[in-house]
């Protein structure tokens, strides 16, 4: 993944503090890499993977993330057609950073 550079880039929290910070100014490359893999078809997925994010302010350097996720298929049902629900779990980890999302959806 490649990012450009911009001379207007500006850091947003830094922006809810009435202060500019310069964001960006230099390109910016990173590296993604992950799988999926169907543990049971049509019933269970599991997801893993990382990334490197790019420092974009001055001074400030990149760090590498860790992702999981799975999709666990609960239940079958018809509602304008045949309809499978479905369970998910999945996370966002790094220096400083965590993110986990559990989420109710359909299957596709």
């Amino acid at each position: 993944m490649v990012t450009g550079a911009t001379s207007n880039g500006y850091g947003v929290e830094a922006f809810a503090l009435h202060e500019l910070q310069p964001s960006g100014r230099s390109l910016a490359v990173g590296v993604r890499g992950g799988a999926v893999y169907e543990a049971k078809p049509g019933r269970l997925r599991l997801r893993g993977g990382t990334y490197w994010e790019p420092g974009r302010f001055e001074g400030v350097g990149g760090r590498w993330h860790t992702t999981f996720g799975a999709d666990l298929r609960l239940l079958q049902f018809k509602l304008w057609g045949q309809r499978r629900g479905r369970i998910s779990v999945m996370g966002d980890v790094a220096s400083r950073y965590r993110n986990i999302v559990f989420d109710i959806g359909f299957w596709h």
